[in-house]
């Protein structure tokens, strides 16, 4: 069996299941013959067994050792690519209206896009689980941020502030959704999903909605076709909602099977019998 790494079980959730196997070619060897087959055969697995772990210990383990920290630098470099483009969209977003700096929305606005700017800087030298938590702390930062101005406009337009509702799904740094519409992923089910007023208009018209597009180990792709990578990063700007609402909303793309079991770590809250059934997991 060819060797997979750590971030490949990550990005395709393989599950390896061993069973029994059985040989009924031995039984027409006769009783001895099927015992010295039997020795045989087991004498061949221990000598396996021994070389296998030999070549691990002497080559195996530090060349596995070595790809995955090879992998794990590659994610946080993408990661903070990521982080920092949704930065400069927020950036852009918030100079817009720069001449309303009186406004209460609007500072707070600024403060939310300080700290995400500082969570967003320590994740290319971040080490273990932090890196998770830091995307998840720089893009609930980025949300929390696009709320603040969507308030700060309205304010500035004399209209009344408006609710808090979950990011646009097709892209998070359009901001906060202002409808729903039906859609479907790719050769799966349609379900009603929040978006923004441009993606709302693009599909009432037939276009396709515009899909944030990030840099996977596969090139450059729909977010949600990159399994588990880009869970985090989603999580944190879903901040604040039912917890296992984008595992909904994402359920039959690649990154669906992925977040319910993200979404019960950042969270810390048992995932749904629902969930459990539909993607086959244990909570």
């Amino acid at each position: 069996m060819a060797a997979i790494s750590l971030l490949d079980r990550y990005k395709h959730g393989f599950s390896i299941e061993l069973k029994h196997a059985q040989y009924p070619w031995l039984n027409q060897y006769g009783t001895g013959g099927c015992s010295v087959l039997l020795y045989l055969t087991l004498f061949a697995i221990a000598v396996g067994v021994a070389s296998a772990a030999l070549i691990c210990k002497f080559k195996g383990a530090p060349a596995f050792r070595a790809q995955a920290t090879s992998d794990f630098e590659a994610t946080k470099v993408m990661m903070a690519s990521c982080l920092e483009q949704d930065l400069c969209i927020l950036d852009a977003q918030l100079s817009a209206i720069n001449g309303s700096r009186g406004s209460l929305h609007l500072n707070q606005a600024w403060t939310y896009h300080s700290a995400a700017v500082r969570f967003a800087g320590q994740v290319r030298t971040a080490e273990g689980g932090s890196v998770w938590q830091l995307i998840v702390s720089c893009t609930e930062s980025i949300a929390n941020a696009a709320a603040e101005l969507a308030a700060a406009r309205a304010e500035t337009a004399g209209r009344s502030l408006p609710a808090k509702t979950p990011p646009c799904l097709f892209d998070p740094t359009h901001g906060p959704s202002t409808t729903h519409v039906e859609w479907a992923p790719p050769n799966s089910l349609p379900r009603a999903v929040p978006v923004c007023g441009t993606d709302a208009k693009r599909i009432a018209t037939g276009a396709p909605p515009l899909v944030r597009m990030v840099q996977s180990f596969e090139g450059v792709v729909p977010y949600y076709a990159c399994y588990g990578l880009y869970t985090h990063w989603l999580l944190g700007f879903f901040s604040g909602f039912d917890p296992f609402l984008t595992a909904r909303l994402l359920s039959g793309t690649p990154i669906g099977a992925h977040l319910p079991g993200a979404a019960a770590s950042v969270r810390r809250a048992p995932i749904p019998p629902e969930l459990c059934a539909e993607f086959r997991l244990s909570d």
